[in-house]
């Protein structure tokens, strides 16, 4: 990435964060796969301003990483550390938890998607603030149990692969998936 295309990036998601700041929403097209199930490419979603104070374990937050975006689920209460707010999360897609993420990174929380069938998923009404709750901690334990997998497995083979790994990864992750599927198609 050049200088010129770095400041570009900058100065809009600045732009972004003032926008943010004004009229308190935005709405934009979803281009990533992370969050499939329940969010996928071709979605709408809205994102609300927020404060690190009023995040839940659960909440599906947008991150700024040098202009890329990043649309992941908090899978933990933030982390106060040395006049710094952390956010751990993971994309339901992922096998793995992101790196924590800064709080000077978070753009906004996504509060409503919108579905190409006209379907809209408000995630602050009804029963999906729990649901999301559910889904956080359900991807901390998943995240966790394959983390302690890939430890036994390279005390076991090193780091030769095996053909055990793939499908392991599969049946550990299956239930999560499952469960976001089941709540993004059924309501």
């Amino acid at each position: 990435m050049t200088a010129d295309s770095a400041h570009v990036r900058a100065v809009a998601v600045d732009l972004l964060r003032e926008h943010l700041a004004q009229a308190g929403h935005l709405r934009f097209d979803v281009i990533g796969a992370c969050m499939s199930p329940l969010i996928d490419v071709g979605d709408q979603v809205e994102l609300h301003a927020t404060e690190v104070a009023r995040l839940h374990v659960g909440d599906i937050l947008l991150f700024d990483d040098h202009g890329q975006f990043y649309t992941h689920r908090l899978l933990a209460a933030p982390q106060h550390q040395a006049d710094t707010w952390y956010l751990q999360t993971r994309g339901d897609r992922s096998p793995w938890r992101d790196r924590p993420w800064e709080a000077s990174q978070l753009v906004g929380q996504v509060a409503v998607i919108y579905k190409p069938n006209g379907r809209r998923i408000d995630l602050a009404q009804g029963y999906w603030p729990y649901l999301n709750r559910a889904l956080g901690t359900f991807s901390r334990w998943e995240a966790a149990l394959l983390a302690r997998g890939m430890m036994v497995r390279r005390r076991l083979f090193g780091t030769r692969a095996t053909p055990v790994a793939p499908w392991a990864h599969a049946i550990l992750t299956a239930p999560g998936r499952l469960l976001a599927y089941l709540l993004a198609r059924f309501r």
